[in-house]
Formats: C-alpha cells, structure tokens, sequence
C-alpha cells in the first residue's frame, strides 16, 4: 500500500495530513515531536489511527495502530522514506 505524509513541523507541535490507504486522505491531529520522536493521529473510515515513528536522517521508522473491532489492531511497522 502506498501512503503520503506531508508533515510540518513548528516547535514541538506536528501538523499535516496522510494521504492514500484505505481511508483515503486525512488530517493529522494531536501531532508531538520529541527528538527524534513523532506521534500523532489520523482519521479511518473505520476510527482513528495512531502514528509513532523514529526519525533518522531521511527515514522514519513507523509503528500504527487502528481502533475498530476487538479493540484495535496489533501494531504494523513500516518505513517511509522522504521523497525529494
């Protein structure tokens, strides 16, 4: 599956918005950087999904969860890769 984050920073707030999925485009919302940490949260169509990812260098390592059913899902990792 091919995802877009645009992502801006300011201080220590996140804000921008994830694009493609299943749940098509959305909003970040709730967005922290810590470091070399982020964390955030999106809009699903089938409730929210919540972002932490490890930044270094051109990369962030990410971990997502997703509320729904049974009480979310068990975390999925993936690596997204600056595009220039």
């Amino acid at each position: 599956m091919e995802m877009t984050f645009v992502l801006k920073v300011e201080g220590k707030a996140l804000t921008g918005s994830v694009m493609g999925g299943r749940g098509g485009d959305a909003a970040i919302r709730d967005g922290v950087v810590k470091g070399d940490e982020i964390s955030f949260t999106s809009a699903g169509p089938f409730g929210d999904t919540f972002y932490k990812g490890k930044v270094s260098g051109d990369t962030i390592a990410f971990s997502r969860t997703m509320e729904g059913e049974d009480y979310g899902t068990k975390p999925t990792t993936f690596t997204a890769t600056r595009v220039k």
